[in-house]
């Protein structure tokens, strides 16, 4: 399902080669020094330039907006000539942790001395959703910008960088296509003899005034080594990856909006390089795509197929990229510290002239949020996490169905309630009238007259009464062993509601009731004869 350039070399000749519907005519891919460079371009009607540049200013107006200083001094030192952004979201089983610290310390290895290098960790915040790859990075680039102005400058390097992907500590080379400059718009003040040491590509984007550059570091012998590739580490110049709007928001779950972002740097008419080998070791231990899906599979980690599908169309449909990503993105900054990288002494933000410092910073994700559902009884608009299963299912079925009900207030519960379907007698959803508080705007309630077309979140079914002395009836269930063992037969049942029907259809309840009279009989004549 991804946007895919293939090409053939043959002979060290240069040759043309279509790109289908992505590629304006005349597009031409060269391999120089291994490196493949490919001029992208559009194939639909050109834009207006003068709207194109409105545009353009807009998101760039976005990048920029609220951008402020730190106080505390890290803004002291070089602008990075290279800032990896990294996006995280440890899985159940523990292993990203580890896998972000190693990625941590071999940057530093690689880059300490080369160059000045900077680097953002953005953490989604347990919000019972999906890991969202896009957003994490769109949030990462907009807070580094905003809230550390002197770490960068125009000249930094954009790296997207998955914390699996681990370079080899002794590649020079592979270090040098992390910081190698790309053609930008400044470049075309030169004529073709300007730079000697410019390739003939680069003097055709010079010609054709840049529009900023993306470079793929293909990692060779792993399941990334494909031409088809667009993920893992991506490396943008700050107008390229502007004008490309950033990534879609709304992918939830692994994959997907790496080939959205492909076709965003074909609408943005980026120039692509390849650079195919790389010496990157992959921690996730994965042979295949197909090893990588099954783990997917087994944590329903994957955006679900039918989102995807409908997210690529809306992103590839006219102008659609351009309405998601940079320019509509919303999260909160829950927490920030700075990174570590090394033993208790080795802090990042210590400031050198060839060094490596960073910041991580935990956020609350909130563009791209069309799955949540207004509770019918706090009013409250919460996900798939918040409701169980059943209820959710049904209520988003009417709720699409009748074109309400579905909330596009950014607001969330904060509560992190997810688990189980609640109890049986919850399947009734509604709740009374008068126990349905306002519904805030952004959303519609079903719960009127008893109606079955809403639902009651975790939380709410969780301080009902009833559900309330259900679940001590549980526990007391689990403590005490005699509450659901027959006294008869000795049989043991999961809840008593079990136990009662055993004890009807065997006889053993009329059994084990006369059995107690005959001892309560017994225990009176006893004490009657001892205080006789």
């Amino acid at each position: 399902g991804g946007l895919v350039i293939v090409t053939s070399h043959g002979g060290g000749r240069r040759r043309l080669h279509s790109l289908g519907d992505y590629a304006a005519p005349g597009a031409m891919r060269e391999d120089v020094a291994g490196v493949t460079v490919t001029r992208l371009g559009s194939s639909s009607p050109a834009d207006d330039e003068a709207d194109l540049e409105t545009w353009r200013a807009r998101v760039e107006e976005a990048a920029a907006a609220g951008a402020v200083g730190t106080s505390d001094g890290s803004d002291e030192g070089p602008p990075a000539r290279l800032a990896i952004l990294v996006p995280f979201r440890e899985d159940e089983d523990g292993t990203r942790g580890p896998q972000l610290d190693a990625l941590l310390r071999r940057l530093r290895l690689v880059f300490r001395g080369v160059a000045p290098v900077v680097m953002c960790v953005a953490t989604q915040s347990h919000d019972g959703r999906r890991f969202n790859r896009g957003q994490c990075l769109n949030a990462a680039f907009l807070h580094l910008r905003r809230t550390r102005p002197g770490w960068w400058d125009a000249r930094t390097l954009w790296c997207f960088h998955d914390c699996d992907m681990l370079p080899r500590e002794d590649d020079s080379v592979l270090a040098a296509h992390y910081l190698r400059a790309g053609v930008t718009e400044h470049d075309t003040e030169h004529d073709d003899n300007g730079d000697e040491n410019a390739t003939s590509a680069d003097k055709s984007i010079i010609k054709s005034g840049g529009k900023g550059f993306v470079r793929v570091l293909e990692a060779g012998g792993c399941r990334y080594d494909a031409d088809g590739c667009f993920g893992g580490v991506t490396v943008y110049d700050e107008r390229g990856f502007v004008h490309t709007n950033g990534y879609p928001n709304g992918f939830w779950g692994w994959g997907g909006e790496d080939n959205a972002q492909f076709l965003r740097c074909v609408c943005a008419r980026l120039r692509l390089e390849r650079i195919p080998g790389c010496a990157f070791e992959d921690l996730e231990r994965l042979d295949t795509v197909e090893d990588k899906l099954a783990v997917l599979d087994t944590r329903r980690a994957r955006c679900p197929a039918k989102d995807k599908r409908r997210l690529l169309r809306v992103n590839a449909h006219k102008d659609g990229w351009r309405r998601d990503g940079l320019v509509d993105l919303k999260y909160e900054t829950i927490e920030e510290s700075a990174l570590f990288f090394g033993g208790d002494d080795d802090v990042s933000n210590d400031v050198d002239d060839l060094g490596v410092r960073g910041i991580r910073v935990v956020v609350k994700l909130l563009s791209g949020i069309d799955d949540e559902l207004v509770c019918v009884q706090c009013g409250v608009s919460k996900g798939p996490g918040g409701f169980a299963v059943h209820q959710y299912r049904s209520a988003m079925f009417w709720a699409k169905k009748t074109g309400g009900g579905v909330s596009t207030n950014t607001t969330t519960s904060g509560d992190g309630s997810s688990g189980s379907p609640a109890c049986h007698w919850d399947d009734e959803r509604g709740v009374r009238e008068r126990d349905t508080p306002a519904i805030p705007s952004g959303g519609v309630s079903f719960s009127g007259g008893g109606n079955k077309r809403g639902a009651r979140c975790l939380a709410c079914v969780a301080r009902d009464p009833r559900v309330v002395k259900d679940r001590a009836a549980e526990e007391a269930n689990a403590t005490d062993a005699t509450r659901v063992v027959c006294a008869i037969c000795d049989a043991r049942f999961a809840a008593r509601n079990a136990l009662f029907k055993h004890l009807r259809e065997t006889g053993h309840g009329e059994q084990a009731e006369a059995a107690e009279r005959a001892a309560k009989a017994a225990a009176a004549i006893g004490s009657y004869l001892r205080n006789s």
